[in-house]
């Protein structure tokens, strides 16, 4: 994908590690700032959805460690979460469209 701009991979990056601090408002507010680029674009709104869907798988294996499911569940879900930003972090970095593990090809 065309970075029009080198900064852009920055912003890009910003969206992606946000899950750290402000998992939606992060993508968010560069969706806002960084309306105009497509590629910044592309990868706030992957990370956006991301985030999300970590979100709610994180709450239900949370509700499921009363049955002892939730214990494996959060394991997953939390390295394919630490997998996901990395390897989301290093495609945006190189300037290369991203999809993540389970969000895939959803936007």
């Amino acid at each position: 994908m065309y970075v029009e701009n080198r900064n852009d991979r920055y912003w890009a990056l910003a969206a992606h590690l946000s899950i750290v601090l402000i998992p939606f408002l992060g993508p968010i507010v560069i969706l806002i700032l960084r309306a105009n680029s497509q590629f910044v674009r592309q990868h706030a709104l992957q990370a956006l959805l991301f985030h999300l869907v970590f979100v709610v798988l994180m709450t239900i294996s949370g509700w499921l460690v009363f049955l002892l499911i939730g214990f494996p569940m959060l394991l997953v879900f939390g390295l394919m979460g630490i997998y996901g930003t990395v390897r989301a972090s290093v495609s945006a970095l190189s300037e290369r469209s991203c999809k993540y593990p389970i969000t895939g090809n959803w936007i």
